[in-house]
């Protein structure tokens, strides 16, 4: 739902939310003004327990995520050239695949937004056992014709299966893996090195 109002000096204001069962889960609001051949974008998105499996229909049937994001992030500049900062909080997120008996958890904490770079750098996710997976680096979206990024993903002897045969699963049993990966370049050309073994 949404409400927008142009005003007088050419300028149009915004403002809307998004409800996931009666309870609204994002805010939007924003101010839009063209002049000529330059604009300008002045927004904010209020994240409020989002809940994440909104976004599962998009993921196909492979991965699937469970959990929220909280927080805010601000928008401002051209539309061709737009900067974002703000901050994202993870709460309760798993990444599954229950075809591969994976649940990966993410503790709760903070992925920072600084021009328009996401800082992955503390992110750290849980299986089965209690060693991380820990996850370093940044996806930069300053061009976003052209998103680059830069992430690390390292653990060892980390427990990534723990899980009975059943029907459905491809993969059950216990299974260990150490990995040393690093994935860079763009969206389209990325390159990947590193080492896994199970």
């Amino acid at each position: 739902n949404g409400a927008y109002m142009p005003n007088e000096d050419g300028s149009h204001y915004v403002d809307g939310y998004l409800t996931q069962d009666e309870q609204e889960v994002a805010t939007f609001t924003g101010m839009y003004q063209s002049k000529g051949e330059t604009d300008h974008l002045d927004a904010d998105l209020e994240l409020l327990r989002f809940p994440l499996a909104m976004v599962n229909g998009m993921l196909g049937d492979m991965v699937q995520l469970s959990g929220y994001f909280n927080g805010g992030i601000h928008v401002e500049g051209s539309t061709s050239q737009p900067v974002v900062d703000g901050r994202i909080v993870t709460e309760s997120m798993h990444l599954l695949s229950p075809s591969y008996s994976v649940d990966l958890r993410v503790p709760d904490d903070t992925i920072p937004v600084l021009h328009n770079r996401l800082d992955l750098s503390r992110l750290k996710a849980y299986a089965t056992g209690s060693r991380p997976l820990q996850l370093g680096g940044y996806v930069d979206f300053a061009d976003l014709e052209r998103i680059r990024l830069e992430v690390s993903a390292n653990a060892r002897n980390f427990e990534l299966i723990n899980a009975p045969k059943n029907r459905s699963a491809e993969a059950y049993g216990k299974v260990y893996v150490d990995l040393n990966l690093l994935v860079r370049g763009l969206l389209n050309d990325l390159s990947v090195t590193g080492n896994l073994s199970v």
